[in-house]
């Protein structure tokens, strides 16, 4: 099933664990993330796009959506999409400390990311 949505002046993250989410848009930027892939797109000035999810074998799908307002300075810029590869993200591996568990985390700059469609 297809979603489609027109935004103006918000930002969008979408990151998913299993499945895949295509992504199409007026500015014609087609993307698939899989697990652990992100997306970023800002909405700017106006963008029409549709979300195709699809579960994985066993037909599971799970994933999130966060949204958020743009700042006023950003709500009229050009829309803009980026989408980042799990194997792109950086990963920092901690020690575990004695009777704990070893913690891993991903970051990536989101500013940047969609700065640089």
């Amino acid at each position: 099933m297809a979603f489609l949505g027109t935004h103006i002046a918000a930002w969008r993250r979408s990151r998913t664990w299993r499945g895949e989410v295509e992504h199409r848009d007026s500015l014609k930027n087609i993307g698939v993330i899989r697990a652990g892939d992100v997306q970023w797109m800002a909405a700017g000035n106006g963008i029409i796009h549709q979300e195709m999810p699809k579960g994985d074998g066993s037909g599971a799908m799970y994933g999130f959506q966060l949204w958020a307002n743009l700042p006023a300075a950003s709500k009229m810029m050009e829309p803009r999409y980026r989408e980042v590869k799990a194997t792109d993200i950086p990963t920092i591996t901690a020690p575990a400390a004695p009777g704990s568990r070893s913690s891993r985390a991903r970051s990536m700059e989101s500013a940047a990311l969609c700065a640089t469609s």
